[in-house]
């Protein structure tokens, strides 16, 4: 490797750790700094159509209403990334496949919360449980974040 070579490879790895150390330091959640730059300029993930969602729970008002716990299947698609956004009304325990890799992820969400489910293009079981004794209540779609 010649010394100018070097001297790039350098001045990449110090940009890098300057833009880690940027990100880390900006308030989170705040959408600024270079996290929140980078996401605007590469766009959302686009949220799941309504016809890609088959909850086995679903009332016709169109709420997720479940005692015990209720999947959720997202068809496959041709997007690479989408988003299943989904409003708690009680507690619940959400566990769903990553996108991508073969492991599992799960969250507790309290009541009144919004989570986002990433889903890649095979599709996904996303798994809802009540995590008290009473009935559960689920909104899909936008919430406050």
């Amino acid at each position: 490797m010649s010394r100018r070579q070097k001297i790039v490879v350098l001045a990449v790895g110090v940009l890098i750790l300057v833009a880690f150390v940027a990100a880390m330091l900006s308030p989170g959640g705040s959408g600024d700094g270079p996290v929140g730059w980078l996401g605007r300029l590469v766009g959302d993930a686009a949220g799941a159509a309504p016809e890609e969602l088959a909850p086995e729970c679903r009332e016709p008002d169109g709420r997720l209403v479940f005692g015990g716990s209720c999947a959720i299947t997202v068809s496959p698609s041709r997007s690479d990334l989408r988003v299943v956004t989904l409003v708690a009304e009680h507690p619940i325990s959400v566990t769903a496949p990553a996108p991508v890799g073969d492991f599992t992820v799960e969250t507790d969400v309290a009541a009144g919360e919004t989570v986002r489910v990433a889903v890649g293009p095979d599709g996904a079981a996303i798994e809802l449980a009540c995590t008290g004794d009473e009935e559960c209540v689920v909104r899909i779609g936008a919430g406050d974040g």
